[in-house]
């Protein structure tokens, strides 16, 4: 008995209508697979730059330590020539310039314009240093600034630190004999170094 093989007609393939934006489409997103500018990359190592510190907990890169006496010696250099341009002085001034060629009204415009200055170590040092440069009346002011500075802080720093608007009071509290040391020896001043207990805010 004979099979006869049946033929299976191939059914005709369905004609598929594309839409003239959808071919737009294709082209667009052909070219873009070609071309440099969109091509894929695979990231294989992640360089680490030990330049970039990391944000502490409280929100500040800077140790607690360095911020409470960032300011310190800024803060009391302000407040020295405030005080030395105000009548508060006046009582204090009198034994200073006994034997100096003086007068308030320029010591205290020189006290103001000095205050502005004030922003490191450096610049806090140059109110107290005489130099060679330096005229006879400048240097007769920065004998009376030096010796103000350190009555303002044996007097008046305490109520000066509560009633101001410093954040680290306890910080400022601290270094109150250090920063009289530091204006009896103003060329010893290169750096001013934390005390080794924390400090509180």
């Amino acid at each position: 008995m004979s099979l006869k093989k049946k033929t299976q007609r191939k059914k005709p393939a369905k004609q598929v209508i594309i839409k003239e934006e959808y071919i737009e489409e294709i082209k667009i997103k052909e070219e873009m697979d070609e071309s440099p500018q969109f091509q894929k990359t695979e990231i294989t190592h992640i360089e680490y730059d030990p330049e970039i510190r990391r944000r502490k907990p409280d929100g500040s890169f800077t140790p607690l330590q360095s911020r409470c006496t960032k300011n310190i010696v800024k803060n009391y250099g302000k407040a020295i020539c405030n005080f030395a341009a105000s009548k508060l002085a006046l009582p204090y001034l009198e034994p200073l310039i006994a034997n100096e060629d003086f007068n308030f009204e320029k010591f205290a415009e020189y006290c103001l314009e000095k205050k502005s200055t004030i922003d490191s170590i450096e610049s806090f040092r140059i109110l107290f240093i005489i130099t060679s440069e330096d005229s006879l009346t400048e240097a007769s002011y920065k004998r009376i600034l030096k010796s103000i500075g350190i009555i303002f802080i044996k007097y008046f720093s305490v109520n000066w630190i509560f009633s101001s608007k410093i954040t680290h009071k306890d910080a400022h509290l601290k270094f109150r004999f250090k920063m009289i040391r530091r204006i009896s020896n103003p060329e010893l001043f290169t750096y001013l170094r934390p005390f080794g207990k924390k400090l509180k805010t």
